[in-house]
């Protein structure tokens, strides 16, 4: 039994709104085969269906509470199982949920440009494939990894975009953190300057969020060890585009010891779209803060998080 096409076929016709006939004709089999994966898919348990009455759902009010206190534009509340809240799923959820927005929201852009993270990565699988030629040009908004998680290869990301809208890539040549006595390269420097000015033209931007630093975070090894504590320490909620800030939204200053290339997080507000996708009980604080210093104007981010965010504003409120 192919897994992968069940999941497939599955996301086409629950998600992508595609109907029998259309993913046939995508996949090569008949409606008849079709219509067998499907019910396949609901016996390996892919595809789980709830129906709630919406008084007990309550999803709407929440978003437009949410959405309302935090200042946003538009909130997406992804609905995730609640006895199985590991990262993975929650990554996943967000990303499949959030994959028709982009979509929608990055037609007709010029230049968008592209975060890294666990969920952005899946996202970039689950945007569907346009049906058109696009001249929308994907840009990275950080520098690239040196380590192997592929979460982080960021040219991978931006080019799987692309692939995705049809459009074209500018990809990073540029490390995201440089030691500062180590000078940059003739190339390095005109590289640099050709993704700063596409910086300056962007019309969307899609991006994740970290949470409070912990002990097996990547930027140990990006920073070295010493100086991930020191970070961790400092009394940051959380990280955007490899940068840190606190609770007030101010960022913190690395330049005395690393040139970073990355897109300025304090001027994310200037950007007419910004697209957040994140979740989990680590990232609320981050979620918070992020939001009122306006990082992002749409957030899509799961059930349990938006619960979680309510409570804290409720508690702000009441203070």
């Amino acid at each position: 039994m192919d897994l992968m096409q069940l999941y497939r076929v599955a996301k086409m016709y629950y998600l992508d709104g595609m109907n029998q006939a259309e993913i046939g004709r995508q996949e090569n089999l008949s409606r008849s085969q079709i219509s067998r994966l499907l019910e396949q898919s609901r016996q390996q348990g892919l595809v789980r269906i709830e129906v709630m009455l919406p008084d007990q759902l309550g999803s709407d009010k929440l978003e437009s509470l949410l959405a309302r206190e935090l200042n946003l534009q538009n909130l997406v509340i992804v609905p995730v199982d609640e006895m199985d809240l590991s990262e993975e799923v929650i990554n996943l959820a967000i990303a499949m949920g959030a994959a028709p927005l982009i979509a929608n929201t990055i037609r007709n852009s010029r230049v968008v440009g592209v975060g890294w993270g666990r969920t952005v990565y899946q996202a970039s699988f689950h945007v569907p494939f346009g049906n058109y030629d696009s001249e929308t040009l994907f840009v990275p908004l950080v520098g690239t990894s040196g380590t192997n998680d592929p979460h982080l290869q960021i040219n991978a990301i931006i080019d799987r975009f692309a692939q995705k809208y049809r459009g074209k890539s500018f990809f990073s040549g540029m490390q995201v953190f440089r030691e500062r006595e180590m000078p940059l390269s003739r190339l390095e420097t005109k590289r640099l300057h050709n993704m700063q000015h596409y910086w300056n033209l962007l019309d969307a931007a899609i991006f994740g969020l970290g949470g409070r630093l912990s002990d097996d975070t990547f930027f140990a090894e990006e920073l070295g060890e010493e100086y991930a504590q020191y970070i961790k320490r400092s009394n940051i909620v959380g990280d955007v585009l490899a940068q840190f800030f606190f609770e007030d939204g101010t960022s913190m200053d690395l330049q005395e010891r690393y040139r970073q290339t990355a897109f300025a997080i304090e001027k994310l507000p200037k950007v007419p779209k910004t697209i957040c996708l994140a979740g989990g009980k680590d990232k609320v604080d981050a979620l918070y803060a992020g939001a009122r210093a306006g990082f992002f104007k749409t957030l899509v981010t799961d059930s349990v998080t938006a619960r979680l965010l309510y409570e804290k504003i409720r508690r702000q409120i009441e203070q």
